[in-house]
Formats: structure tokens, C-alpha cells, sequence
């Protein structure tokens, strides 16, 4: 191929990729930011409790969300949580709201000082720690009342590791107790604001 032809042909290819580009370019949309507040209930042991997200979209098929957690025999924040959802498909009308489904990730990590728990569920006047992280998986929809609000629900299966249902003893040297590990249900349901 001779020199004139290879330009040709070359410009001929970025031709073809120059309307591709703009297309992308329209369609990539800026990062949009949320915030929720959630109430949710785990089968570890723990009270239901609430937290409350803050979310980043940055685009129309994933959005992560760091949160604290609120728990209410603590009367504190005594955890985080780490929260990413995955959408499965574009959003559909219906009746001139946006039904948005998804999959879901969500960890949580939770650190409570309670009274002790002996065994037999016998409480002492010895306030302890109690750690318990927990992942789970699941599914849930997002439907939106307006454009910048809407509400969720999820529902999803999981580990936990230390749980206050079945606690351990004490450990001797730092006093934190962890209790054992299982597997459970997540329910939660929630309202977000965009912005």
C-alpha cells in the first residue's frame, strides 16, 4: 500500500469513530449525589436499627454509598456501612413513576458497648463491646415518587461474623466480645433525596 492510500485509509477509520465519539459524548451523564435514610433489621442479633447514606451515582447503571449506623438501644452511632448497588436494567414507567430495580452488596460494620451477656442470657453490671460485621447480598427496587425522590426496599441473605445472640466469652486481654458466626436475612426499606 502506497503512502497516499495508507493517509486515506487511515483518515477513512477516524471518519468512522468521530460520530461514535459525539454519540458517547451526549450520552455520558454528570455524576449525581444522594442522600438516605434507611431502616433495616438483620437476623444477628442486633435491634433494628437505622442509617443514614451518602451516595454517589455516576452513572445510570451503579451508584456506592458510604452511611453510619444508628442504634437505637445504644442511643448512639455505633457502626458504618459500605452499600453498592448494581442496576439491572433500564427503568421503566409505570403510572409516571420510575421503577428502578437492582442487586445489592452491603456491609456493615458495627461496634456496640452493651451490659454483658453471661451465658444463659444472663446479663451482668460489666458493660462490654461487641464487634459484628456482616455482608450480605440481595435484591431491591428503587421507585421514585418525583425526580429526586424516591423510596426502597430490599431484601437479601448474608454471613455475620459475632453476633450477640450467641455470644463468646470475653476476650482476657481486651475485654471486646465477638460471638459466633452464621448466616441471615436483611430487610430494609428507606427513603433517598437526589441532588
Amino acid at each position: 500500500m502506497n503512502p497516499m492510500n495508507r493517509h486515506l485509509f487511515i483518515l477513512f477509520i477516524l471518519i468512522q469513530f468521530i460520530p461514535n465519539l459525539i454519540i458517547a459524548q451526549k450520552q455520558t451523564k454528570e455524576t449525581l449525589y444522594s442522600v438516605e435514610f434507611n431502616e433495616f433489621y438483620t437476623s444477628s442479633g442486633f435491634a433494628a436499627g437505622s442509617e443514614i447514606y451518602f451516595t454517589v451515582i455516576p452513572d445510570s447503571k451503579k451508584s456506592i454509598s458510604l452511611g453510619l449506623y444508628y442504634c437505637p438501644e445504644s442511643k448512639s452511632i455505633t457502626g458504618i456501612t459500605i452499600h453498592h448497588e448494581r442496576y439491572l436494567k433500564t427503568a421503566f414507567k409505570l403510572k409516571s413513576n420510575r421503577i428502578n430495580p437492582y442487586a445489592f452488596y452491603n456491609l456493615i460494620y458495627r461496634r456496640t458497648k452493651m451490659t454483658e451477656l453471661l451465658p444463659g442470657n444472663m446479663e451482668s453490671d460489666k458493660k462490654v463491646t461487641y464487634k459484628s460485621m456482616e455482608h450480605h447480598i440481595g435484591m431491591g427496587t428503587q421507585i421514585y415518587l418525583r425526580k429526586n425522590v424516591f423510596v426502597k426496599g430490599e431484601l437479601g441473605y448474608g454471613l455475620y461474623i459475632g453476633s450477640i445472640k450467641k455470644a463468646s466469652g470475653p476476650d482476657p486481654i481486651t475485654g471486646e466480645i465477638y460471638g459466633k458466626t452464621g448466616f441471615g436475612f436483611i430487610s430494609k426499606i428507606g427513603i433517598g433525596f437526589i441532588f
